[in-house]
């Protein structure tokens, strides 16, 4: 059977296909992004209009619309492939030496003297190579929840990917780890993420002074909502805001993703080279920087995967691009802008990265 993987953030499993949409019946749970399964395309759908459905070995439907193929899928960048392979690494990963055109001398830095604030779905903080975090962090529930316990594990990954500090055989190294961190859990578990604890947590990273807010996340919002209102508030205080906006090859999609989409914040994307040399990935007016589609290897919560796990879409690349963003605003002592430093340098970026000098990956 081929493989699939779920591109949404949150997708609901289902014991029938429905005929009409929103339809909360035959509901059985839900799966997060970067869910795989074996499956097959389901050919006697009651309504066409709705799309693409798709059935797992065990009988549940999932909406195509949120799903991508991936069997015999597998891209990887020539400046990743002259370092290790993310996506088959099983030794020490070090970030700050896995992107050969940033310069070094911000990469240490390790984020010295930067307060970053990480709006997620908790964070596991009893892996090893997080634990110093439980000393240096303040971590914060705003979804209600009672606890930062990370269910899900993509907060995890996301601040491991940015502050791990480890010196064993298997672990990480992550791009900034003696960043100030401000972690906050902005999901009600078992519901998703809601723009209410995000703007909650905006304003509390605002009081903190932080330099740069990431959010690998989305949510259903609008133009002058209390979450942009929050955002803008950040803006003026000249707070860096940097926002996932999806990935692989849906850049070209009409509907707008919020917070990404809000004017002032750096929306990042991923996209497959194949696709990038392609179409030449026409911009919208939501995307500021695309990152290729791969692996990135970083901090799990201990399930089944264990205490590491292979993870891609933008939310990934969201986090890398807030660690170099915090990594050049150390080395110039909060000087200049760092956003406009980054993309001096990513001419070179894509001509390393995608070996294609002439993709237009980055919005000027």
């Amino acid at each position: 059977m081929p493989q699939f993987i779920v591109k949404a953030k949150r997708l609901n499993r289902r014991t029938v296909v429905p005929e009409f949409l929103p339809d909360p019946n035959n509901i059985v749970g839900f799966v997060n992004e970067n869910f795989t399964f074996e499956g097959e395309e389901v050919t006697d759908v009651p309504n066409p209009a709705l799309g693409k459905w798709y059935r797992d070995k065990v009988g549940h439907f999932y909406w195509g619309g949120a799903i991508m193929e991936v069997s015999g899928v597998r891209f990887v960048s020539p400046a990743i492939a002259r370092s290790p392979d993310l996506s088959l690494v099983t030794g020490q990963v070090n970030y700050q030496k896995l992107l050969p055109i940033i310069p070094a001398e911000w990469m240490q830095t390790n984020g010295r003297n930067i307060k970053v604030a990480v709006l997620d779905t908790g964070f596991f903080l009893a892996h090893p190579d997080l634990d110093h975090l439980k000393t240096t962090a303040i971590v914060q529930d705003l979804g209600g929840n009672n606890n930062t316990t990370d269910k899900e594990g993509h907060g995890t990954h996301i601040v491991g990917l940015l502050g791990a500090k480890s010196t064993a055989a298997n672990g990480i190294i992550g791009l900034i780890p003696q960043t100030k961190f401000f972690l906050y859990k902005v999901i009600r578990d078992d519901v998703g993420f809601i723009d209410l604890f995000a703007q909650a947590a905006i304003l509390d990273a605002i009081e903190k002074k932080v330099d740069i807010i990431s959010m690998s996340f989305n949510v259903p919002s609008k133009e002058e909502s209390s979450l942009h209102n929050a955002i803008k508030m950040a803006l003026k205080n000249n707070i860096i805001i940097v926002a996932s906006a999806g990935e692989n090859d849906n850049l070209i999609q009409e509907s707008l993703v919020y917070p990404a989409q809000f004017e002032g914040v750096v929306s990042v994307g991923e996209v497959s080279a194949d696709f990038a040399r392609s179409v030449q990935v026409p911009f919208n007016n939501q995307l500021d920087l695309i990152l290729p589609f791969v692996d990135q290897k970083s901090c799990w919560i201990n399930d089944s995967f264990g205490l590491y796990r292979n993870l891609k879409g933008s939310s990934m690349a969201t986090a890398l691009v807030t660690g170099v963003l915090a990594s050049a605003m150390s080395f110039k002592n909060k000087a200049g802008n760092p956003l406009d430093d980054l993309k001096n340098i990513l001419p070179t970026f894509v001509s390393n990265i995608f070996n294609d000098p002439t993709l237009n990956i980055v919005k000027p």
